[in-house]
């Protein structure tokens, strides 16, 4: 079990990213002690966090996708 700067350190993000991620729900954590408890996060969640959130681009399709809201760019 790891505390969140540890997580965050092996997910390469900062712990208000991975303390955003414990809030949506997207990383599995447990809570431990009196009220809202100390975040532990897992290995098993970690590495199941990383494959949810694999994108895998499909030969051919690396095109970007079109940017809305910047109709006052000239590019």
């Amino acid at each position: 079990m790891h505390s969140v700067s540890v997580a965050a350190l092996k997910l390469g993000v900062s712990e208000r990213t991975l303390r955003k991620l414990v809030k949506s729900g997207r990383l599995d954590h447990h809570r431990i002690g009196v009220g809202r408890g100390t975040i532990r996060i897992s290995d098993e969640a970690i590495a199941r966090f990383l494959c949810d959130s694999k994108v895998s681009v499909e030969q051919g399709s690396h095109r970007a996708a079109p940017v809305k809201g910047l109709r006052h760019l000239k590019l």
